[in-house]
């Protein structure tokens, strides 16, 4: 069964999803939203064939992936769970290409992903990442609930993964202090201003704590004028795994609503997320160790 979403629901769609059961929207919805004429997604029916090396299986029979550009890295990050049952099923590396960089550089150490640097001549798995629209649960376990419908894998869910990188000489430095993560896939100032939570929620996080900032030369210009008090140390680089190599080694790490945010929730960080507008549980990160608070 196809999954579709809607960027507008039409008057009889957010009737029924007022009076249909729980229980039956599932199987009702995608019905009705077929009939309403909404965007498809996602999850598409392949040929498959188990083997234990990729280069055993004709390329007509492989399982990929196609992540386009205008998705970001947290919605990659809670696909990964899906990515290592099918890995675990099918016996090779799923095979993935991506459009954005960044986001491949994630992934060079990944031992259940293939990287892809064009296209296979076969329609991929998935075109984007399974998003649950409806609320009912985590991305990363909605994903592998879709994944289940398709291929008998197992019942269990696996943590979300990405690389830890390399380790960072300024390991002293991060174990006695606080590293500060504020990440956006967009640019937009209305977008900006849901996710971004008022300098007071900040402020108690500061005192007497050496404060760090880690993230892109595009990550710190939106930083501006968010921290009434300036950084202790400020590490700005474009390279997403030196930004990893300083996640995976900090003691304490305070983010906002984003890709970094589930990166250092993946690596079960010592993470407090401060949400802004932000829906939970869909938007939850499966970290051991994550706080969330609500700053509105």
């Amino acid at each position: 069964m196809k999954q579709f979403q809607s960027k507008k629901l039409g008057r009889p769609t957010r009737f029924l999803e007022r009076i249909v059961p729980q229980r039956w929207k599932n199987k009702i919805f995608p019905y009705i939203v077929r009939k309403a004429h909404l965007t498809k997604v996602a999850l598409e029916p392949l040929a498959y064939k188990y083997s234990n090396d990729l280069k055993d299986i004709s390329e007509k029979d492989i399982v990929w992936v196609n992540y386009p550009g205008e998705w970001g890295l947290g919605n990659f990050i809670n696909l990964t769970p899906a990515l290592q049952l099918l890995h675990e099923y099918l016996g090779y590396p799923i095979p993935v290409l991506f459009g954005r960089d960044y986001i491949r550089r994630c992934y060079l150490d990944c031992p259940f992903i293939t990287i892809l640097h064009e296209p296979l001549a076969t329609k991929p798995l998935i075109t984007r990442p399974p998003v649950d629209y409806y609320n009912n649960s985590p991305d990363y376990i909605y994903a592998c609930n879709q994944i289940r419908k398709r291929f008998p894998v197992q019942s269990h869910v696996p943590h979300t993964y990405i690389d830890r990188a390399f380790e960072q000489k300024y390991n002293k430095i991060l174990h006695n202090g606080i590293l500060f993560l504020r990440g956006s896939t967009q640019n937009d100032p209305f977008y900006l201003s849901k996710k971004i939570p008022e300098d007071k929620y900040y402020k108690q996080y500061m005192n007497g704590n050496l404060l760090i900032f880690a993230g892109s030369k595009t990550d710190h210009q939106r930083s501006k004028g968010l921290f009434k008090q300036k950084m202790d140390y400020e590490f700005i680089d474009e390279d997403i795994r030196w930004v990893l190599g300083l996640i995976s080694i900090s003691k304490k790490i305070i983010a906002n609503d984003c890709g970094l945010a589930h990166a250092a929730g993946a690596m079960n960080k010592n993470l407090t997320i401060l949400w802004k507008n932000t829906i939970l549980p869909k938007n939850a990160t499966p970290g051991k160790n994550t706080i969330y608070k609500m700053c509105h």
